[in-house]
């Protein structure tokens, strides 16, 4: 019972993964998320933290036509430039 929300986390991250998939957005960028997504998710962050991230990166891709590889990120994100840069 303990694993019981109102709201099923799980669910929405294997949605937003469909979306992703159908998403305009270059094949790298959605690679680099889908590894994100599992880096974050190995490093014991919380689903619906992911999740957010997810649905974030995926928004900045699409609404500004971000190319993830190509981005200087800033140095205060050591997590993420981590698992851009084990490409």
């Amino acid at each position: 019972m303990k694993d019981w929300r109102s709201i099923d986390y799980k669910k929405r991250l294997e949605k937003e993964s469909k979306i992703l998939e159908r998403s305009p957005i270059s094949k790298e960028n959605k690679r680099l998320i889908l590894r994100y997504r599992n880096w974050r998710l190995a490093n014991g962050v919380s689903i619906p933290r992911v999740l957010r991230e997810v649905i974030t990166l995926r928004v900045l891709c699409e609404r500004f036509d971000v190319d993830l590889p190509r981005t200087n990120l800033p140095v205060n994100y050591p997590e993420i430039r981590a698992c851009w840069s084990s490409r």
